[in-house]
Order: C-alpha cells, then sequence, then structure tokens
C-alpha cells in the first residue's frame, strides 16, 4: 500500500468524529422513518442494521405497486 494511503488511513482510524456524526445521522433517520410510518405500518426498530424489513402478503404485488406509485 503507498505510504500516502497508509498516512490517510491512520489519520482516519484515529479521528471518531465522523463516525459518531454518522451514527447520530442513522438514528435520527430511523427516528423519522418510526415518527412519519409507525401508525401506518407495523415496524419494530433493529437492534443493529441499517434496513427495516416490512412484512407483506405478496412481495412481488408490493414492489410492483411501490414502482408505480414512486413514478409519480
Amino acid at each position: 500500500m503507498p505510504v500516502q494511503h497508509q498516512l490517510a488511513s491512520i489519520a482516519a482510524c484515529n479521528d471518531e468524529t465522523h463516525v459518531e456524526e454518522n451514527r447520530q445521522q442513522y438514528r435520527a433517520k430511523f427516528e423519522l422513518f418510526q415518527t412519519q410510518l409507525g401508525d401506518k405500518v407495523a415496524l419494530q426498530k433493529p437492534e443493529a442494521g441499517f434496513y427495516y424489513w416490512l412484512k407483506v402478503n405478496n412481495d412481488e404485488e408490493f414492489a410492483q405497486k411501490t414502482t408505480k406509485r414512486s413514478e409519480y
């Protein structure tokens, strides 16, 4: 690995500010999502991860309807 890449890696590993900022942003996004949709669909905030997995009766039909609605 080139020296400049090594030095950049060391600097990034020594600075956790960006990590905490990202965590705060993810928390805020999850809370917004929960607030906006929590009364419309059954949501359970995941303990870890970045996704909500919605239970639907027919996943193919759900995807097609969602795609059509997003085209507007």
